[in-house]
């Protein structure tokens, strides 16, 4: 069961107007000194053009100790029409009372997910350690 956690400029939740997106981490890095696996939890941006700037819609819940977190949250994305529509993607590991550490992101173009064929899209974190696994942006 999932739960809708963001509506981003939406007046009725149709599939029509834009997509429902589910997020997954694979093959995460060691980040933590005890045992490795990270804490991980992502943040979603989006922006109406690429010359906007992002605007966030969302942040994910932690998940402890997991090298291939799922999260259960969804998000609903509005799809404008536009052709210039991105969507960004941060990946954090948790570490209170610390701050958090960065593990990367990634940023595409909002038309790659409603135009992918299986409604899976999988991408390389970027800016992160080397190596630093990958985000699942699945389309329900």
């Amino acid at each position: 069961m999932y739960t809708i956690f963001a509506l981003v400029g939406i007046a009725t939740l149709s599939v029509a107007n834009g997509a429902i997106l589910a997020f997954s981490g694979r093959n995460l890095p060691a980040m933590d000194v005890f045992n490795g696996a990270p804490d991980a939890y992502v943040k979603i941006f989006y922006a109406p053009t690429s010359s906007d700037q992002c605007q966030p819609i969302g942040e994910t819940t932690y998940i402890l100790d997991d090298k291939n977190p799922n999260w259960s949250e969804v998000y609903f994305v509005r799809n404008n029409g536009g052709s210039t529509q991105m969507l960004k993607v941060d990946m954090y590991d948790s570490d209170s009372p610390d701050s958090d550490d960065y593990m990367g992101s990634v940023e595409l173009n909002y038309l790659e997910v409603i135009r992918d064929g299986d409604g899976l899209i999988t991408k390389d974190l970027i800016g992160g350690e080397p190596g630093g696994g990958q985000l699942l942006i699945k389309r329900q």
